[in-house]
């Protein structure tokens, strides 16, 4: 096998070297692998929508000999060429299910992140500190929210539900409503 870049050896050079014991000397993807990738592929004018197996993300899964990859990563090797050494396969149309060579493009993980960027699919960071009311409404305020930490991180809770928390507890073993001292 031929490593390409630092020590990374080209997918499609996997294949060929597993098809040819699996198959014979019969050449790159003899009527198996190609053809079973193919057969996933629902083409439209713009994009090749994978309809295979996807991942939580919509990502095509697909494997060769039990080596699973990315669709789209296998769509460029198959149809582009190797993949270079710690490089992505990005998306132009950002949809991730699209497998189409015209519309995939090789970039490093800076690029990757720049391109999620600017087509607005970055998780914001502290999604909790945005929030403006609990989860059963109570909105935070200053004289509402208590504030502690776990060691790691800053915690904040409602006072409201706290309160309403302990009075259910104190309820259940015999505490409340409390009673007044003569």
């Amino acid at each position: 096998m031929k490593p390409i870049g630092k020590g990374c050896v080209s997918l499609k050079t996997k294949i060929e070297m597993t098809t040819k014991y699996k198959q014979g000397q019969h050449g790159l993807m003899t009527c198996g692998v190609k053809a079973r990738f193919e057969h996933k592929i629902e083409r439209t004018e713009t994009c090749w929508n994978w309809i295979g197996r996807k991942n939580q993300a919509g990502y095509g899964c697909f494997s060769v000999y039990q080596v699973p990859l990315a669709a789209h990563r296998f769509a460029w090797e198959l149809y582009v060429g190797p993949i270079p050494y710690k490089k992505h396969v990005l998306h132009h149309c950002d949809n991730p299910a699209c497998v189409r060579p015209e519309h995939l493009f090789i970039g490093d993980q800076a690029a990757n992140n720049r391109d999620r960027a600017t087509k607005g699919r970055n998780r914001p960071k502290h999604t909790y500190t945005r929030l403006t009311h609990c989860h059963r409404g109570h909105e935070y305020t200053p004289e509402n929210t208590w504030i502690g930490h776990d060691g790691k991180r800053s915690i904040r809770h409602c006072c409201a539900c706290r309160r309403e928390r302990d009075r259910a507890r104190a309820a259940v073993r015999g505490y409340w409503p409390r009673r007044k001292a003569k």
